[in-house]
């Protein structure tokens, strides 16, 4: 029997995972249709493996333009109904195929089906999520989506042609691009949920330190695309657009001091200024701005002199004692 679900997984310098989350595809206790492995401009080419012979697999391989971009290429090029996403640093329980399968062809007017995720022994915690009820109105997922985007991507299964019919990932956004694509699936049909931990998330500890700068620029997009977008749907959900206004000022606020406090001056000067531009009563946000002009080292000074004074302290209270 030909599988109804084709895997799509985009890979940039993953290759030393990407034979175990393939594994984990052929593991699976039904067989998907296919595998396309979309090359997105990887520095040593994605080679096949003598392990795969015999697997529906397929390597594409592109320039450099994103996951998002690889992504949109490997379902265009896709034979299957369904489409299940898996990153080539993850990986899937052996259950997830089916029982997404078994939800979509049950519920017709479901569109997308999403898994919990979890830590696997020997890989990096995932923090712990707090997902809605299976039985959650839409009203109530969308709600939990505006405010946290708690959908793992490796996690879901789509439609094809509702997929297609959406427009597929924004290519724009480079990051915060699958919970984007998250709502526009959700206004357009239901989503479905197995309760269950069936995805496997390969945290790196280095890529949110690494990575954090663009990925609060890129948040930021998405957060005004969204209102913009769809605010009235959210504000149809129970999020009024004062209150939409005021959760993505207070969330935008909180994510540029945590770029100020890590010292980032050369992001946060910039979004600081941005931000006292949108909301120039904010006196606390307008001092940090002034602060993050000076040079980085009068804070090393600074900090250097509250060290040796915490020391002198520290001496004096040995020699009251």
């Amino acid at each position: 029997m030909i599988g109804q679900t084709s895997v799509v997984i985009p890979c940039h310098n993953h290759e030393a995972y990407l034979g175990e989350a393939i594994e984990s595809v052929y593991t699976q206790t039904r067989a998907v249709r296919e595998i396309i492995v979309v090359d997105d401009g990887s520095t040593r080419p994605v080679q096949p493996a003598s392990m795969w012979e015999g697997l529906p697999v397929r390597i594409i391989r592109t320039e450099n333009r994103g996951a998002s971009a690889a992504r949109n290429l490997g379902v265009s090029l896709a034979t299957g109904a369904f489409i299940a996403f898996l990153d080539a640093d993850d990986a899937w329980a052996p259950t997830k195929i089916e029982m997404q399968e078994d939800a979509l062809e049950s519920n017709p007017d479901t569109v997308a089906v999403f898994t919990q995720h979890t830590e696997k022994q020997g890989w990096s915690p995932c923090p712990p999520t707090n997902y809605p009820p299976p039985d959650a109105s839409d009203d109530e997922v969308l709600v939990r989506l505006w405010k946290w985007n708690f959908i793992a991507l490796p996690s879901v299964m789509v439609r094809r042609e509702t997929f297609l019919r959406v427009g597929g990932f924004n290519e724009h956004l480079r990051y915060s691009e699958d919970w984007e694509l998250w709502v526009r699936l959700l206004v357009a049909g239901r989503f479905g949920q197995v309760p269950l931990p069936l995805c496997y998330r390969r945290i790196h500890s280095h890529q949110m330190t690494k990575n954090f700068d663009q990925i609060v620029v890129y948040h930021r997009k998405c957060r005004l695309l969204l209102m913009r977008e769809h605010g009235e749907r959210i504000a149809a959900a129970g999020i009024s657009p004062r209150q939409q206004q005021r959760f993505s000022q207070e969330e935008y606020r909180e994510h540029l001091l945590i770029l100020y406090f890590r010292r980032r001056f050369s992001t946060a000067r910039r979004l600081l200024w941005d931000y006292l531009w949108q909301y120039p009563g904010d006196l606390k946000m307008l001092k940090y701005a002034l602060l993050s002009l000076l040079p980085r080292w009068f804070f090393a000074a600074v900090r250097d002199k509250g060290a040796v004074v915490q020391q002198l302290d520290s001496a004096a209270a040995s020699r009251k004692d």
